[in-house]
């Protein structure tokens, strides 16, 4: 584990509490999908189409996150001198930003449709929308940075990033 890049580790670390984040988030959409009625027309979500729509939207983007997650993780099964090598450093970093604003676009999507009551302090789904808005700007994920350093890498422009 100490000889394993700095970068490479922090994303092993990282980008399976911000898929887990968006699956505790579709699995709570589930639930409260299954739950909630209507307060004014007394309806089941589950009986109408916008909920069934936004609830297979989150169960899929829940699904092709962590297929993703599994990609990143194999490439910590190369060798440790590859793990160390520039490209792969920015490679790894620009895969879980990827990964951290997918999720975040996917979370987003299931809040604009929970209800103004899923924003309540008892609710899951408050928590892990606020958790995965936080993780996704911090400057090891943070969409922005990363892919501004790879687009530098790919145009063989000097990089300016501290964190690869």
């Amino acid at each position: 584990m100490y000889h394993v890049p700095f970068i490479p580790f922090a994303m092993a670390e990282v980008a399976p509490v911000v898929v887990g984040s968006l699956r505790g988030a579709a699995d709570a959409m589930f639930a409260r999908t299954q739950e909630r009625q209507g307060n004014f027309s007394g309806v089941k979500a589950s009986s109408r189409q916008a909920p069934q729509m936004r609830l297979g939207k989150a169960l899929a983007a829940a699904n092709a996150a962590e297929i993703l997650l599994r990609d990143l993780m194999r490439s910590f099964d190369q060798p440790l001198a590859q793990q160390h090598e520039l490209q792969n450093r920015i490679n790894v970093r620009l895969q879980a930003g990827f990964i951290a604003d997918f999720c975040l676009n996917a979370v987003n999507d299931i809040a604009r449709g929970i209800g103004a009551d899923g924003f309540r302090e008892s609710s899951s789904l408050q928590m892990y929308f606020r958790d995965l808005n936080m993780l996704a700007v911090h400057a090891f994920l943070d969409i922005d940075n990363v892919t501004e350093t790879a687009g530098r890498s790919a145009l063989g422009m000097p990089l300016e990033d501290p964190l690869i």
